[in-house]
């Protein structure tokens, strides 16, 4: 069937639909009384009465579904502006000695949703840490070592700490779920877990999915 104009053959459905019965109708009624079949008033506007049941019927179940898909849409789009909102925040800390050779990973959830499963991750390599929820208002995180992110300790009075945070932020991935959807932000961009590119996701995400092209 060809598209119509807007690209929707659903347009044609209640026509093609009508069309079937009467021939089916016709069909079916000749078939049983074959030439001997007269006009019969009160069985026309019977049919008549069905076929235009039939006919909301059809209407009801198309705007149902063109309800259904609207509210779909509108609910990936809410889902969507909300992820864009999910930052992290780097901050190098020392321990105990005069280096600096930590990175603390910090999501504070400043949305009104709930932020479910979220999860930090090495692009490619294992899961630094897991959890069910982050409420609004709540904050969340993890603290790594820099040498587990094969990052060089930063020196004592060392200014340039810029370079070590950039290697960090390129290296984490945060994955969380918005409205039952599955969101990974990488720097300043955030995928549907569907779209993100293999090399993004974690080692025990990737067995099994094929490298993309």
């Amino acid at each position: 069937m060809r598209n119509t104009p807007d690209g929707n053959p659903m347009h044609w459905t209640p026509y093609l639909t009508a069309l079937a019965f009467i021939l089916g109708w016709g069909f079916g009624g000749w078939s049983t009384c074959g030439a001997s079949c007269r006009f019969n008033v009160n069985l026309f506007e019977a049919i008549g009465t069905w076929l235009g049941g039939v006919g909301v019927a059809i209407a009801a179940g198309i705007f149902t579904l063109h309800r259904y898909r609207e509210d779909s849409r509108n609910e990936s789009r809410a889902a969507i502006s909300t992820a864009h909102l999910c930052t992290l925040r780097y901050t190098l800390k020392p321990e105990k000695t005069p280096y600096q050779d930590r990175v603390h990973i910090q999501f504070t959830n400043k949305t009104s949703e709930i932020i479910g499963q979220p999860s930090l991750h090495i692009a490619g390599g294992k899961v630094l840490r897991r959890d069910t929820i982050v409420a609004p208002g709540r904050g969340w995180g993890t603290t790594v070592y820099l040498s587990d992110l094969g990052i060089a300790n930063i020196q004592p009075h060392n200014s340039n700490t810029k370079e070590a945070l950039n290697q960090a932020k390129r290296l984490i991935v945060f994955e969380f779920d918005v409205r039952n959807r599955r969101f990974l932000r990488h720097l300043e961009r955030v995928y549907s877990s569907s779209e993100a590119p293999a090399t993004l996701l974690a080692s025990d995400d990737n067995k099994g999915r094929q490298p993309q092209a």
